[in-house]
């Protein structure tokens, strides 16, 4: 797992940054995409390529898959305790 405080939240966002988003409009394209896979779960469905992505470019359709491998890998429990991790939850 990454410390998203020892990268920062622009380590997540670099892809689509680098892809020439700039960073509200990759913020913006963050909101959209998760209030659409939160929308299609509460419908039931299953979409493999999001409609907020359908109108980018390439560069930005890979910087995406890029930045979701990032948020996969920001620990959201930090190991030590703080902000109420796991340390803190194992007693």
């Amino acid at each position: 797992m990454v410390d998203v405080e020892e990268h920062g939240l622009g380590w997540v966002l670099e892809p689509l940054l680098g892809a020439g988003l700039s960073a509200d409009q990759a913020s913006d394209l963050v909101f959209r995409l998760a209030f659409d896979a939160v929308v299609d779960d509460v419908r039931g469905v299953r979409v493999s390529a999001p409609g907020a992505l359908a109108d980018q470019p390439c560069a930005v359709r890979t910087a995406w898959e890029q930045t979701l491998l990032r948020m996969m890998l920001v620990d959201p429990l930090r190991q030590d305790g703080a902000g109420g991790g796991l340390a803190t939850a194992g007693g």
